[in-house]
């Protein structure tokens, strides 16, 4: 599955539930059945972008931060790579244009919607 969107409210649990599917996909390709595979797992994520925080503040920096993350997908997705998108997700076009990339380079994509109640959160 070579893009995978995480989405869900902030502190819902992306990051660390990416982590754990990075950690098992790299787990399953080290396996002898997967030793033919030449896939890489990536996390694209605010941290490794430099976005900071406050740039969702401000439209202006999150369109910013949102281009950012668009433009290092669209590097990185093809069969070869897993992406794992962590990043808010949370703007439906957003999405939208992360599956239009996934579709042009022919591959699978998914969306995982971390949930946790709000007052949780």
């Amino acid at each position: 599955m070579p893009l995978i969107m995480m989405t869900g409210f902030p502190s819902s649990g992306k990051s660390t539930r990416a982590a754990e599917l990075k950690q098992l996909f790299e787990e399953r390709l080290l396996q002898p059945e997967n030793q033919h595979r030449k896939h890489t797992v990536h996390i694209i994520s605010d941290t490794t972008l430099g976005v900071p925080h406050s740039a969702y503040a401000h439209a202006s920096e999150e369109k910013n931060a949102r281009s950012a993350l668009l433009s290092a997908v669209e590097r990185l997705v093809t069969r070869e790579h897993i992406v794992i998108a962590d990043t808010p997700n949370y703007i439906k076009g957003l999405r939208y244009q992360l599956y239009c990339t996934a579709r042009e380079e022919g591959t699978t994509h998914c969306v995982v919607y971390c949930a946790l109640p709000v007052d949780a959160a």
